[in-house]
């Protein structure tokens, strides 16, 4: 039985207090600040212009170089000062729940690399969950002050700014550097509007609740106030939906906000009801004055293509409900339950963003990460709210929670991206750090502090992990620009020595040696991008055009060879038409009208364009097996009559003995098109029969 002893107790005590105050005061709780602080800035300025993926790659590289280090310094922080100085929350269940979810989602993926690292375009795989909840790790522990905040601020205000800046060059044509994809609209240091916009929208959030919430000095309500303006602006001159979405939503939080934690006072009233004036005096002014307005109200907040994003990630959701694809993996999935007769809307595209962030995490985590998510952001947004009414921390606390609801409201509507991704987790670490006990106990002794200094060396040798990628994708940049010179070789190959994982690489090398003429190592490069992204049909149109490539070059096997590449294109993205129009131009280049005539067909009933008008005809001319093609050019002619499309008809209908429908159907097209000499002459011929 244990006899209290109340001298003892008081030493304990004090010995723990000491060593929190040495936690407090260690040079590691200040290194995880600064890095915190560095690491969310350099995300959102860091850019490669030598790379062939300017801007995310570069990003995530960045950010995992400083997750090593982050995550060495939690380490040595445990060894030094004891496990307790994590906070007590109940939040780490949440984010704990998450990347299990994510785990098991990658666990079960169909393309488990992609599920791991993430997609060419976006980079947000189960290493982007991991590298997020060490982020959420570090701001849950080190951050404590006042100070602290502080640190974080500044470095979001130095990037904003820088952000505003660059943007602002880009708007006025000034800018140095000429990218390869240049847009009216700018894009700052994140290569898309839209993630600008979505950047913007957590500004935006940040900066309002600074001005609105907390008591926080007049001078930093002034500048905060001034930058949510500037933030404003740019959003209106970049002119993404979605920000106008968020703005909206922050606006309308702010008051209620307000209320919320005044009470139904007068001071509260009259607080609520100005930032709900000024609110609406901006939004009104960028509905009626600027290109973000003009886009509001032409076309509201719908978009075509939006919606058909939606149907599809939602029957990719439905094909596998309880793991989904695995993360990042929509656009392995997502060509297989393209939503029929859509072909148009994405012009060939095969979208590997739902842009919704709902409908993304269903498809590729399935209702096992959807969940989990939902499950930590509820939780977050009600002790978010239970937080705010503690005057001492409610401050920042609702400024993160103003910042979150910039992001996650414009997430409904938008892409994911390393540029912005960083915001929920961040959010979810303030609430951690400003809601959690804290005690910690006693400096470790000696074996302590080398396992310390042994975390930090590890995590300075694994932040040098990413070099070989970001040297791939250098040398992928080279190889692209020098494709048609024998560089473009060597630097293709360099590319996928050092990152062997990426398609992308090997469809460059594929393209290097096609360039030169060198079929056999094309087809080798291209069977090797394919064994790494089979969903993607331009990669089956690449290598069969390197088969055809060796037919002209006297290969008897090759136009075979090419043939069975095009029906894998087809089979890759059944819907598109642009799949079934390759295969018709392939199938005519080896001189089969048969197989061209009926993949013109159902690439013609695909399509409104008239894209594949004169091939049809070409090939119904030709060809001596039509009864195929009967149905889908009649299915063509539904969608969108075409004066060629009917002489393809009316030849066919000919060659079947349906003597009255290919006069009829003669007659038409020479309706549609007085002028056109194939109709006239078939005519001619019908006449005589």
């Amino acid at each position: 039985m244990r006899v209290d002893d109340p001298a003892a107790d008081s030493d304990e005590l004090a010995a723990k207090a000491n060593a929190a105050d040495a936690f407090d005061a260690s040079p590691l709780r200040q290194a995880l600040v600064s890095l915190v602080a560095i690491k969310i800035a350099g995300i959102a300025l860091v850019v490669d212009v030598a790379g062939l993926q300017a801007f995310d790659l570069p990003k995530s590289l960045f950010s995992r170089a400083l997750e090593w280090l982050l995550a060495g310094l939690i380490v040595a922080s445990l060894a030094r000062y004891g496990p307790q100085i994590i906070p007590r929350s109940v939040m780490h269940l949440a984010i704990g729940a998450v990347v299990v979810a994510s785990g098991i989602s990658a666990a079960f993926a169909q393309d488990r690399y992609r599920a791991l690292f993430g997609d060419w375009d976006r980079f947000l795989g189960l290493t982007f969950v991991i590298d997020m909840a060490v982020l959420y790790l570090a701001i849950a522990c080190a951050f404590r002050h006042s100070s602290d905040w502080a640190i974080l601020g500044l470095a979001l205000a130095f990037a904003a700014t820088v952000v505003l800046g660059y943007g602002t060059i880009q708007y006025l044509g000034l800018d140095p550097i000429t990218w390869t994809d240049p847009t009216r609209r700018p894009f700052s240091t994140f290569g898309n509007p839209d993630h600008l916009g979505h950047f913007l929208s957590i500004g935006f959030g940040v900066s309002a609740g600074i001005t609105a919430l907390g008591p926080f000095r007049p001078a930093l309500r002034a500048a905060s106030a001034l930058l949510a303006v500037a933030i404003a602006v740019a959003a209106a001159v970049v002119a993404t939906r979605g920000t106008f979405l968020a703005m909206t939503a922050v606006g309308l939080a702010i008051p209620a906000l307000l209320l919320w934690t005044g009470g139904v006072t007068r001071r509260a009233l009259i607080q609520a009801g100005s930032a709900l004036i000024f609110a609406c005096v901006l939004l009104s002014a960028i509905v009626l004055l600027s290109p973000l307005g003009e886009r509001v109200r032409v076309s509201g907040m719908a978009d075509p293509a939006r919606v058909v994003l939606f149907d599809g990630a939602f029957r990719t959701f439905l094909a596998r409900p309880i793991t989904g694809y695995g993360l990042d993996g929509l656009g392995v999935a997502f060509p297989q339950h393209r939503p029929p007769g859509t072909s148009d809307v994405l012009s060939g595209e095969a979208p590997n963003a739902a842009h919704d962030w709902i409908l993304q995490t269903a498809a590729t985590s399935g209702l096992v990460g959807l969940v989990a998510l939902l499950s930590a952001l509820a939780f977050y947004v009600l002790s978010s709210l239970v937080a705010l009414r503690d005057t001492r921390r409610g401050s920042i606390v609702g400024v993160a929670l103003l910042a979150s609801l910039g992001y996650w409201t414009h997430a409904l509507v938008a892409v994911g991206s390393i540029s912005v991704d960083w915001a929920g987790w961040t959010c979810f670490g303030v609430l951690a750090a400003t809601r959690g006990g804290r005690v910690a106990f006693r400096s470790g002794r000696c074996p302590m502090r080398l396992a310390a200094l042994g975390a930090v060396t590890i995590a300075f040798v694994g932040a040098t992990t990413g070099a070989a990628a970001f040297l791939a994708n250098r040398d992928a940049w080279l190889a692209e620009s020098h494709v048609a010179t024998p560089d473009g070789i060597a630097y293709a190959l360099s590319a996928t020595r050092r990152d062997p994982g990426r398609a992308e690489y090997w469809r460059w090398l594929g393209a290097a040696y096609a360039s030169a003429a060198r079929w056999p190592e094309a087809v080798a490069a291209d069977k090797e991008a394919i064994a790494r992204a089979a969903h993607d049909w331009t990669l089956w149109a690449q290598l069969a055009g390197a088969h055809l490539g060796e037919a002209r070059a006297g290969d008897s096997g090759a136009p075979s060879a090419a043939i069975a590449a095009a029906r894998q294109a087809v089979s890759a993205d059944p819907e598109l038409a642009v799949t079934h129009g390759f295969l018709a131009m392939t199938a005519r280049v080896v001189g089969d009208y048969d197989l061209a005539l009926l993949a013109v067909a159902n690439a013609a009933r695909r399509t409104g364009l008239p894209t594949y008008d004169d091939l049809a005809a070409e090939s119904a001319a030709q060809a001596t097996t039509v009864a195929e093609a009967r149905a889908p050019l009649e299915a063509a002619l539904q969608r969108r009559d075409g004066a060629s499309l009917r002489v393809a008809l009316a030849r066919v209908t000919l060659k079947l003995g349906d003597y009255d429908a290919a006069v009829r159907h003669a007659r038409r097209a020479l309706e549609l098109d007085p002028g056109d000499a194939d109709a006239r002459e078939l005519l001619r011929l019908l006449s005589a029969l």
